[in-house]
């Protein structure tokens, strides 16, 4: 393959096919990889023709013929747990960069632990979560951080989605089965520590002035900003409602072998679910990622990131960061790196106004 063209691995699922779609206008070349040859040409047509190459993540052999030096793979295949690692290992011995959408936390911890040496000494980069999930709350808490003392003492994401009756993907439902089947990680006392999703609550004042529950909830930031910043404490939290609250609350303990005992069962269902949310679904879904900081002198920075339909955002992030991935090899880069360190905050979300999605700083409740 020649150096500088996009690779999409899994690019007949729901996100691929969307990612698949913002590549025309890319400017470089590309190339559409999947199991399935019939459902490749299929999309190759719906964006006007393009390369493709058969390829299956869990064939070593396959992912060797698929990439090459110089290559830029975005893999959309999930649930990431399962089958993400192989993916990282093939780019990495091969000289290629990667980058992936995935909202896994314990697939994003295995490959900071297992590859930043590996990638270093190859000299690629490699980056996950280039995607809706989590490049926008790194960026914000990049930003939150800005004139603040150092050690930081917090820092807490939080998500809230509003609308879209079916705003869930199968491959992103599927994820969700495999995050909340374990115990995830919270960054507290200066390191990474295993803790029960929803084992904590708080109430959380959003850019609409409302105040709503949340929970703590075992997302990628809680790996990425400390990555870049000194800080004691990293949370992230899901706004839900309060009955919702209280019943996970409770439920906190039993749930991961709950969800672990339900999931070939929940896994065949979703298989019968349809892939993805419609065009419309996907308008109607709406989001704040809010990034709270807070400095070593007790000063608190917010930044507030809103925007809709998290999947094409996710797309066009992952087109953009395969571009980026580029320069930053160019100007030596290489290693694990979270979006926050591959992108300039500022400028990345400044870029995605054409998308929809605002950002700014708030004051901190009173």
């Amino acid at each position: 393959m020649s150096a500088g063209r996009i690779v999409v691995v899994g690019a007949t699922g729901y996100t691929g096919r969307l990612v698949a779609a913002e590549l025309p206008a890319a400017g470089m070349p590309y190339v559409l990889c999947g199991r399935d040859a019939g459902r490749l040409e299929r999309v190759a047509a719906e964006v006007g023709g393009a390369q493709t190459q058969v390829a299956d993540v869990q064939d070593p052999r396959s992912l060797q013929r698929l990439v090459s030096a110089g290559d830029v793979v975005i893999n959309c295949a999930g649930p990431f747990t399962e089958l993400g690692e192989p993916v990282v290992r093939a780019c990495v011995e091969a000289g290629a960069h990667y980058l992936d959408t995935t909202g896994e936390q314990r697939f994003m911890e295995r490959i900071f632990r297992r590859y930043d040496g590996a990638a270093r000494q190859a000299g690629v980069v490699v980056v996950n979560a280039m995607a809706f999930e989590y490049a926008l709350g790194d960026c914000a808490a990049a930003i939150a951080a800005e004139g603040l003392a150092e050690p930081l003492r917090s820092v807490d994401v939080t998500y809230a989605m509003q609308g879209g009756s079916s705003g869930a993907s199968r491959g992103t439902q599927r994820s969700a089965l495999r995050i909340l089947g374990e115990r995830g990680y919270a960054y507290t006392a200066g390191r990474l520590r295993r803790e029960r999703t929803a084992r904590k609550r708080r109430n959380v004042r959003l850019a609409d002035g409302k105040v709503r529950s949340a929970l703590s909830f075992p997302l990628g930031e809680v790996l990425t900003v400390p990555r870049h910043q000194r800080v004691e404490r990293v949370r992230g939290w899901m706004v839900v409602g309060r009955r919702t609250a209280r019943a996970a609350t409770l439920l906190s303990p039993v749930l991961p072998p709950l969800v672990r005992l339900a999931t070939p069962l929940l896994d065949r269902v979703l298989g019968r679910a349809p892939e993805g949310p419609s065009l419309d679904n996907r308008h109607a879904s709406s989001f704040l990622v809010l990034a709270e900081a807070v400095g070593a002198e007790g000063r608190e920075r917010r930044v507030a990131v809103q925007g809709r339909d998290p999947y094409g955002l996710t797309a066009a992030i992952a087109v953009e960061g395969a571009a980026r991935v580029l320069d930053a090899a160019r100007g030596g880069k290489a290693g694990v790196l979270t979006p926050a360190q591959l992108l300039e905050p500022h400028s990345f979300l400044d870029g995605l106004g054409a998308r929809g999605v605002e950002w700014r700083e708030e004051s901190p409740p009173s």
